[in-house]
């Protein structure tokens, strides 16, 4: 049983905080995909995977996905 005066360690704030509303579940998914997207980009990405890539933003900026 948690000791309601002992402070709280900051992995415990953390988890609290992660766990705090879906709008900052939503920014950590997305920044996490940003993350992995950017890891492809920057270190496995071919030719191309590049073009396609390429295209796809493309297609976003234009309004067409």
């Amino acid at each position: 049983m948690k000791d309601k005066n002992k402070p709280m360690s900051q992995t415990e704030r953390n988890r609290k905080w992660r766990n705090s509303s879906e709008e900052v579940k939503k920014n950590q998914r997305r920044n996490s995909y940003k993350r992995t997207a950017r890891t492809f980009i920057r270190n496995y990405a071919t030719n191309e995977d590049l073009d396609d890539i390429e295209k796809m933003i493309e297609d976003k900026e234009a309004g067409n996905l």
